[in-house]
């Protein structure tokens, strides 16, 4: 089975590192559940009929918009970092029921990179 998409869509930049201390330990700020929903909202559109069961990759391309020139084309090294912002988008495709568990994701991949062009995200999941 393949899932394949692209979209325009404004990235969340919130990620799971981004917690307020209480009295009982941490909990999520709302950035981080605004970015969680936007997230499982984008990847439920492109929901499999089953999920994926056995072994899987996942690759995503994350487009930011940039008026400057000279960083169009480039990587972006600037916060949200990738691992940070995978570990979000594996959790939303997880509830989104792309797969019954993120752990049969042997292969990730992100790809974060400036564009003149509006922010779009790019995926495609592979797996049985």
């Amino acid at each position: 089975m393949i899932i394949k998409f692209k979209e325009i869509f404004t990235i969340p930049s919130a990620t799971p590192q981004q917690r307020k201390l209480g009295g009982r330990g941490t909990h999520p700020t709302d950035g981080l559940r605004v970015a969680r929903a936007t997230w499982q909202a984008l990847l439920e559109r492109h929901r499999p009929e089953k999920p994926m069961k056995k072994e899987a990759k996942l690759y995503v391309v994350l487009n930011y918009h940039t008026c400057d020139s000279r960083k169009a084309g480039g990587p972006k090294t600037t916060r949200p970092d990738g691992d940070n912002l995978l570990k979000i988008i594996k959790d939303a495709a997880t509830k989104a029921g792309w797969w019954v568990d993120d752990n049969i994701v042997y292969i990730d991949y992100i790809c974060r990179r400036w564009t003149k062009y509006d922010e779009s995200v790019s995926m495609l999941a592979e797996g049985e």
